[in-house]
């Protein structure tokens, strides 16, 4: 057990740790991308190699008390 700015931290246990207002998948990255450009341009560019696309959860490191400054 760890304590980090008074929270306890439990040694072993992984935790995502991240701002759950933030976390997009990577369309709604794109999206948001292109509303603040000026020109888009899409292409195929084949499979992505990277097949992550998921929402990160970082509620079990919420329920140990610690939240993001």
């Amino acid at each position: 057990m760890r304590r980090a700015g008074g929270t306890v931290i439990l040694r072993g246990q992984p935790y995502n740790v991240g701002l759950s207002d933030a976390n997009l998948s990577k369309m709604e990255l794109c999206e948001k991308i292109r509303e603040q450009s000026f020109v888009f341009l899409e292409s195929s560019i084949g499979e992505d190699p990277d097949k992550r696309d998921y929402i990160v959860s970082n509620e079990k490191i919420g329920k140990v008390g610690f939240t993001p400054a």
